[in-house]
């Protein structure tokens, strides 16, 4: 169950979305620049963290102007385009959100565009909290480990 809850993340961030109707929040998007290694994801309804440890796997995140790329196990796992907006939250207010534009397979071959859910992040000092816009979604969290 816990390695679901990881896929689920990792294709939610593979998603692809474009909305140019939405202005673009730039000093958010800059504050995103550098590398994050993940540290636990949890759902609201199961508080029992799943880890790197539990699921014998590393993520890191990296930011850098609009360009995203996560790695797992350190090998390239994907690499896109983003941007953010500020949008309404489920969880109440304005929350900075996650815009992907693209999605790139390893073999370079442009993917399937889907809807992406909303994905919306908050920085406190040195952590990132990324959360699922969704009833019960999951929350991850990041530390930074080199700013850009």
């Amino acid at each position: 169950m816990k390695k679901h809850y990881l896929l689920l993340l990792i294709i939610v961030l593979g998603s692809c979305s474009s909305n140019d109707s939405e202005p673009n929040d730039t000093t958010a998007q800059e504050s995103l620049g550098g590398r994050w290694n993940w540290v636990q994801s949890t759902t609201q309804s199961n508080n029992t963290p799943i880890t790197p440890a539990s699921q014998n796997t590393t993520i890191v995140l990296e930011f850098s102007g609009t360009s995203f790329k996560q790695y797992q196990n350190g090998a390239l796992d994907s690499n896109r385009t983003f941007f953010v907006v500020k949008k309404p939250s489920i969880y109440g207010g304005e929350k900075n959100m996650f815009v992907f534009v693209n999605a790139y397979s390893l073999a370079g071959k442009s993917s399937q565009t889907r809807p992406t859910g909303n994905l919306s992040f908050e920085i406190i000092e040195n952590k990132l909290y990324i959360r699922e816009e969704f009833t019960n979604g999951i929350i991850s969290e990041y530390d930074r480990v080199k700013e850009y």
